[in-house]
């Protein structure tokens, strides 16, 4: 299951932070040059309201990123996709693109500098849509399954990035040959 996310963007904002059960969890490795910030607002359901800010670490502009969503646990022996999060120009996410391509979408995408920010929120629909899945099995709010926020593909635009929920360096470091 799937869903589209709305996305907010910004220089500096601040999220409320809250004492509330944490049900999402960032497996974003430390390598990967982002800081994730996650945030419910305090509100009475564990999902509504909840803010996930990706911000740049990196001296590298950010063209593309790609993010999932999905429950840590297994429900009915598989692991549930909950949203896929998605920022920027998903053309510069194919590290196969030749370099004259990738220059002539760069020109027309918005990117992340260092420092900037992008905001993603669930939407009430699917907030409930999840609520009714947990419910036919047999979850409540108050025993609701962890969520896993993970990589997809982080791309900086110029065929290098990041990709796979273990932050793989792309390209591939070359191994040295033993001389």
């Amino acid at each position: 299951i799937f869903f589209v996310c709305s996305v907010l963007t910004g220089n500096a904002q601040e999220i409320k932070e809250t004492t509330k059960r944490q049900y999402i969890y960032s497996s974003i490795p430390e390598r990967v040059p982002v800081k994730v910030e996650i945030a419910n607002n305090d509100m009475d359901s564990p999902l509504e309201g909840v803010k996930i800010k990706i911000t740049n670490t990196g001296e590298k502009p950010i063209y593309f990123l790609n993010l999932d969503l999905d429950t840590i646990e297994k429900i009915n022996g598989t692991k549930l996709g909950f949203a896929v999060f998605n920022y920027g120009n998903a053309a510069l996410g194919d590290f196969s693109m030749p370099a004259e391509s990738l220059a002539q979408e760069r020109e027309k995408s918005e990117f992340l500098a260092k420092d900037q920010f992008v905001e993603f929120s669930l939407t009430k629909q699917q907030v409930e849509g999840f609520s009714r899945l947990l419910q036919s099995n047999n979850y409540s709010y108050d025993n609701q399954p962890q969520l896993e926020l993970k990589l997809g593909v982080l791309s900086f635009g110029d065929g290098t990035g990041f990709m796979t929920p273990s932050g793989v360096p792309y390209p591939p470091p070359k191994e040295k040959i033993p001389k």
